[in-house]
């Protein structure tokens, strides 16, 4: 896509077979953006959604994000995922991560998720 749909589909908090049916089913409807983070621990189920679903890649627009928590402090909170490189200072190998979670070799979008320097 050449540009940012205006309106896109988040998934925080789903995973597995429930995450592949409920973009399967926002992509039925014509949804085009697709959010996903490293902190929600489904980009495989986010891909393979992607892969698997009858619109191109070329027509999804893909954003996720990267590098969470504080470098100096490691999450707390049970239903976040923590990964190495989503501290903040592993933003290249966050991205390699979630390339690969996904099972894509592109992502249109990467923010910085949360973007505070320590913890609050």
């Amino acid at each position: 896509l050449e540009e940012m749909p205006l309106i896109g589909f988040g998934s925080a908090t789903i995973k597995g077979a429930d995450c592949v049916t409920a973009i399967n089913t926002a992509l039925d409807a014509g949804v085009r953006l697709i959010d996903t983070a490293l902190l929600y621990d489904n980009q495989p189920s986010v891909g393979e959604a992607i892969r698997t679903h009858a619109t191109p890649r070329s027509e999804i627009w893909i954003t996720t994000k990267v590098a969470f928590f504080p470098s100096d402090n490691p999450a707390t909170d049970p239903w976040m995922k923590v990964e190495e490189p989503n501290f903040k200072g592993g933003e290249a190998a966050s991205i390699d991560m979630c390339l690969s979670q996904l099972g894509i070799d592109c992502i249109d979008l990467v923010l910085i998720h949360s973007p505070c320097a320590t913890a609050l």
